[in-house]
């Protein structure tokens, strides 16, 4: 959509072309290239990775005075984005976003995001923090928000969402079958069904 008639705001400057497409100059540079020439093989494309995406949900307290329970969110929301800081540098990993309740990583070997979970789950459960976590496996697109923020897309965070906050248990790490069995873990325990959104999902609690 786009507004074409009414009262407008002057004085302003444009200083943000691109908003809200998140995509490089380089990008931008092969989509002038592309509508001078018109050669198709110079429609620049994103780079997809093939990686693992664990979502990790952090309980919320659960206090009659809002304010206590809101301090104590954000608390306990900068205690796991150090922790995961630290585990993610050890493991090769990438923390894609962390804010109050809920975090995003991404690893480009399943058995690393495997080991980060655990241990982050079990640092935080020796403090009596429990956390709820999905994962899975496949073709992502990471990219720059600007000012050093990241966010990522594809159907692996999805269902890495739907098996933490959705399906989840507080406790637990859920995987798909498919990322277990890359991470090495398939023969830890059987394989569950689960429905979300109208999807079949085949997993593996640890």
């Amino acid at each position: 959509y786009r507004v074409d008639d009414g009262p407008r705001l002057g004085g302003l400057e444009v200083s943000d072309f691109h908003y809200p497409l998140p995509f490089t100059d380089e990008f931008y540079g092969g989509l002038l290239e592309f509508q001078r020439t018109r050669r198709t093989s110079l429609v620049p494309r994103p780079a997809y990775l093939d990686a693992a995406v664990l979502v990790v949900e952090t309980e919320r307290e659960d206090i009659d005075v809002p304010e206590v329970a809101a301090l104590n969110d954000l608390a306990l929301a900068a205690a796991v984005k150090r922790l995961g800081q630290r585990l993610t540098a050890e493991l090769s990993g990438i923390e894609v976003k962390s804010s109050t309740g809920l975090s995003i990583y991404l690893f480009d070997d399943p058995v690393r995001g495997a080991e980060f979970a655990k241990r982050l789950r079990d640092t935080l459960a020796a403090e009596g923090v429990q956390l709820r976590m999905g994962m899975d496996v496949g073709r992502v697109l990471l990219f720059e928000l600007g000012a050093g923020l990241m966010d990522i897309a594809g159907s692996p965070v999805n269902v890495a969402s739907k098996l933490a906050q959705d399906l989840g248990r507080y406790g637990a790490i859920q995987l798909t079958k498919e990322a277990a069995t890359r991470a090495g873990i398939a023969n830890t325990g059987p394989a569950h069904t689960v429905h979300a959104s109208g999807v079949t999902i085949e997993t593996v609690m640890l």
